[in-house]
């Protein structure tokens, strides 16, 4: 292949990248095709299938994005794929465990106990935040979203022991 004088190749490519990109392309699909079993609206309102279809198209569009862009530019702009370090990997199964415990959890506990408590580990056992603007964002967050979902939407979300 031709190499500028800076050495740049002119139609490098990651194929990591291109192979992450493929992948959510396919996830995106079996995500569509599941989704567009459910009602998009029901009674005027969204249903059932409205994000997850929104949210396939998406996660479809930006994996598309992505591999285009790694076909056409130069690697150069991409730099070198690393491996993560032991504490980047700890963190990132830490936040995989955590939303795997809360799936697993949210229908005995209630959708506002379950994500307070996930955001909660999130910021404060994650990213060691301890912050006032963090203990906002720990209980505002989950309230913010019960409010938009549960009472303006009218999404029937888990409830727990609690009633919400």
């Amino acid at each position: 292949m031709v190499e500028f004088a800076t050495g740049v190749r002119p139609t490098a490519m990651r194929p990591i990248d291109i192979g992450v990109g493929l992948f959510f392309i396919a996830f995106a699909g079996l995500v569509l095709t599941q989704s567009l079993q459910l009602e998009l609206y029901t009674r005027g309102i969204p249903g059932p299938g409205f994000f997850p279809t929104l949210l396939a198209v998406a996660i479809a569009g930006l994996g598309a994005l992505l591999v285009v862009s790694r076909l056409r530019g130069p690697e150069a702009e991409f730099g070198a794929f690393t491996m993560p370090s032991r504490p980047e990997l700890g963190r990132a199964l830490t936040v995989w465990f955590a939303i795997l415990v809360a799936s697993a959890v949210i229908n005995l506990v209630g959708f506002v106990a379950t994500s307070t408590l996930l955001i909660a580990v999130l910021l404060l056992g994650v990213e060691r935040l301890r912050t006032l603007k963090a203990a906002l964002t720990v209980v505002l967050i989950p309230v913010f979203l019960y409010a938009v979902f549960g009472l303006l939407l009218r999404v029937r979300l888990p409830t727990g022991p609690w009633g919400f």
